[in-house]
């Protein structure tokens, strides 16, 4: 009953996480171009924020479906660093390219935040598996 429960729990868990990510995602897309730019949003520019901010709602939630707890926290981390950056780009520069460069820079730090977790995930992955064995019993024959 335990771990029917436990089941049932995080597969909520994994979908709100997932939601507030896209959520999160799709406001701050929004707030960036339409108002830190003040520049026109057109339903194709909402379409792609909306794909972008499901993408990503959609990783982060398998990252936490799967407990890959160190890629999760990565790829917020490199959403987060991206959006930071993007903010930045937009209110310091100005020489017209801004909104480019910002998009490039706020995916840049995306992917190497997913691509990081990964890696660190997968590292994590094997050590806990070499710890596993270390500790395993001697067989006795």
């Amino acid at each position: 009953m335990g771990r029917e429960r436990e089941r049932e729990n995080r597969s909520y868990t994994y979908l709100i996480v997932g939601l507030i990510v896209a959520i999160l995602t799709f406001a701050f897309l929004l707030a960036a171009f339409g108002v830190v730019l003040n520049g026109n949003i057109s339903v194709r520019n909402l379409i792609s924020y909306i794909v972008t901010a499901i993408s990503f709602g959609v990783i982060s939630g398998t990252f936490h479906y799967f407990r890959l707890f160190v890629a999760f926290w990565l790829f917020i981390l490199g959403i987060l660093v991206g959006f930071a950056d993007m903010f930045r780009v937009f209110l310091v520069n100005d020489f017209g390219w801004n909104d480019l460069v910002g998009l490039m820079a706020f995916f840049s730090y995306v992917v190497i935040g997913f691509f990081a977790g990964l890696f660190f995930q997968a590292i994590h992955y094997l050590y806990k598996l070499y710890k596993a064995k270390r500790q395993r019993p001697p067989e006795i024959k």
